[in-house]
């Protein structure tokens, strides 16, 4: 049985209980603009941005595991039973509420791109770069200085499939650093000549991280 977060359980136990209008009024929302998050009358807005971002989590995980939806739902009331998210008096709406929502097919083609797109043994988590400046003396260690040399390091956090997350240090000049912008450039030119020669096609540009555009 899946164990599922915290911050889920919480979102999924927000679906359980949501009055039934407002329940339709947010999966009306869904469906009118899928790619961002609902706005509707009668839940806080924490509560609305909590349960649509468990959705979005749900339907990556079950594109992930490559599980059939009545499936998933059964293992998904089970664990929220016995972490007593769900009453078992609200069992049966509940799972109505979570197969009408996991048969949104905008969520689910947004869900396996993102599945897609992270295929790899090591994902992009975060990065920063760090600025040294290293004294370099010469053979009386007393003289004042002359030289200082200027070096930057980049850090990059990565997840790494299946042991977490793991960082690397890289040291750059600031020629190299000028490499690496002119690099990063040149990628975002080639990204602006892909969605133009998608533009007049009935394709979709996905970002593997982000949603599709």
């Amino acid at each position: 049985m899946w164990k599922i977060p915290k911050e889920d359980q919480l979102g999924l136990g927000i679906l359980a209980k949501m009055p039934e209008d407002v329940f339709h009024s947010f999966l009306a929302e869904i469906n009118r603009s899928p790619l961002g998050a609902p706005t509707i009358g009668g839940l806080a807005v924490e509560d609305v941005q909590r349960t649509w971002s468990t959705i979005k989590v749900m339907h990556r995980v079950r594109h992930s595991f490559e599980v059939e939806i009545d499936e998933f739902i059964a293992d998904i009331s089970k664990s929220l039973q016995a972490d007593k998210t769900l009453e078992k008096s609200d069992e049966s709406l509940f799972r109505k509420r979570l197969h009408e929502i996991l048969n949104i097919e905008s969520l689910s083609i947004a869900a396996k791109a993102v599945a897609i797109g992270q295929e790899y043994e090591n994902v992009f988590c975060n990065a920063r770069i760090f600025t040294d400046l290293r004294p370099v003396f010469g053979t009386n260690v007393s003289d004042q200085l002359e030289t200082m040399v200027i070096n930057h390091q980049l850090k990059i956090e990565y997840h790494k499939a299946p042991k977490g997350r793991h960082e690397i240090y890289l040291s750059l000049s600031s020629d190299e650093l000028k490499d690496l912008r002119a690099l990063l450039d040149r990628e975002d030119q080639k990204i602006g000549t892909l969605k133009a020669s998608l533009a007049n096609s009935k394709l979709k540009f996905v970002d593997s991280k982000h949603k599709p555009e």
